[in-house]
């Protein structure tokens, strides 16, 4: 029985030094100074759609447990469009996958929306010398959840700079 508590113990471990993503948790993330949510599942809405696929929702129900886990958490869910959508639709994206999230159960005041349009490219399409791939539209259509406060969460492993840290309330 003691080698089993230890086996356990030790994957326990492992899963919280670990870089990959584990399924089944929600992980944190620093980018240029910004705190972000970082889901195994990377949500992108295909081209011209509005609608939540199947496959984002066990994904989207882990967020949502770690919105309700820490009450006072406030994020935004920033969508950004590839050039051939119309910038508005990535604001109505965002505010189709708050009303998901605030129907379960998430505070409406804790989430915040903001359609980016094609503004802010992963790979600048517009450029001559790229030759802008179906892979590259699919990157600069996205989904960014960016923790408004990140200083009221808990016990959450956050990847910065290739480290990894474990914050817990003391």
């Amino acid at each position: 029985m003691k080698i089993l508590k230890n086996i356990f113990i030790v994957i326990i471990a492992f899963q919280f030094l670990s870089f990959a993503p584990i399924n089944d948790t929600v992980k944190v993330f620093k980018k240029n100074n910004e705190t972000y949510f970082y889901l195994s599942q990377k949500i992108n809405f295909s081209l011209n759609k509005i609608t939540i696929e199947e496959g984002w929702k066990p994904q989207l129900f882990l967020l949502i447990q770690a919105l309700k886990k820490n009450s006072t958490l406030k994020i935004e869910i920033g969508v950004h469009n590839d050039l051939r959508s119309r910038n508005d639709l990535s604001q109505t994206r965002a505010d189709v996958l708050k009303s998901f999230i605030i129907n379960y159960g998430v505070k409406d005041e804790n989430v915040i929306t903001k359609g980016y349009g094609a503004s802010q490219p992963v790979i600048n399409c517009l450029d001559k010398q790229i030759k802008c791939t179906e892979r590259n539209q699919n990157s600069n259509r996205r989904v960014e959840l960016k923790i408004i406060n990140p200083n009221v969460l808990e016990n959450v492993l956050v990847i910065n700079n290739d480290q990894t840290n474990f914050i817990s309330s003391n």
